[in-house]
């Protein structure tokens, strides 16, 4: 587990599995299935593939503690992953651009899914 916690994001799950399922129907036709997440104000999710089309969801934050960021991500393991916690919000974990992306359920300290992010100039 990532020690160096520089950002925690609370969504609820369902809206962010609504998005991600949105993004993933652009980034699905691209070979590294990537999608981008911006944390500000909003949680976003971008998908662009050329000759395809570009998606964008912005996702209510329901609570943020540290930086925003911005990282990029395959598509269909975060969907794996959050898709297989059952609980109402899901915390995810920023803790650097090389660095895993934390998935857990907020019922259940232990019920957690770790995502490898893309190397990117985002």
């Amino acid at each position: 587990m990532p020690n160096d916690v520089l950002s925690v994001v609370k969504v609820e799950r369902e809206q962010f599995l609504e998005a991600l399922d949105a993004v993933w129907i652009i980034a699905e036709e691209d070979e590294t299935k990537m999608v981008r997440m911006l944390v500000g104000e909003m949680l976003e999710l971008k998908a662009n593939v050329s000759g395809v089309g570009k998606a964008n969801r912005l996702i209510d934050i329901l609570d943020r503690h540290g930086e925003e960021f911005v990282t990029a991500f395959n598509c269909k393991y975060v969907l794996e992953a959050v898709k297989s916690i059952i609980t109402n919000e899901i915390t995810i974990t920023f803790t650097g651009k090389l660095s895993p992306i934390v998935f857990r359920g907020t019922d259940d300290e232990r019920n957690y899914r770790i995502v490898l992010p893309y190397r990117t100039e985002v």
